[in-house]
């Protein structure tokens, strides 16, 4: 028993740095798969455990980033506080783009994405005629007194 109570504190400590371990991760992803050529597209990484420090990106694929910026959420699961942050890079590319592996630290240790891949569709104006009208909403069902977001989306030609 004697022996135990002076371990103690080094088992806290060891199941202390296993559970952090445990939590820290880190994601890449896309907001959307498929874009239209010259839209905006968004490359979301996130990361959780630790102090985390975010790569300084200022191009994807030979198109540059246009804004950057940092959400950060709090869950609580179980009594277990959880913190994430999401960098979200923002950048209007032309065509196809290869996101590569990005490193994130998270707690003095390197971490990396996995790589990505963007496709770009040309734009359905040059295609099928002077402009297109588009409306989307951000659900298909709702309750009463839901809040709904709805985007419209007008392009023409800039010659009409």
């Amino acid at each position: 028993m004697k022996n135990l109570g002076k371990n103690r504190s080094l088992i806290i400590l060891v199941l202390l740095i296993f559970g952090l371990n445990l939590e820290a991760y880190v994601k890449a992803k896309l907001k959307d798969q498929t874009i239209i050529s010259g839209d905006e597209a968004e490359l979301w990484i996130e990361a959780s455990g630790g102090s985390i420090k975010f790569p300084q990106i200022e191009e994807i694929g030979g198109f540059k980033i246009n804004n950057h910026y940092t959400s950060t959420s709090i869950n609580y699961t179980k009594g277990k506080k959880e913190k994430k942050y999401i960098r979200k890079y923002l950048f209007h590319p032309l065509k196809s783009v290869d996101i590569p592996s990005y490193e994130v630290k998270i707690a003095g240790k390197t971490q990396m994405t996995k790589p990505l891949r963007l496709e770009v569709k040309r734009d359905p104006i040059d295609e099928n005629g002077s402009f297109i009208f588009k409306m989307s909403a951000n659900k298909s069902s709702l309750y009463v007194n839901e809040p709904l977001i709805v985007e419209f989306v007008f392009k023409h030609k800039i010659n009409l």
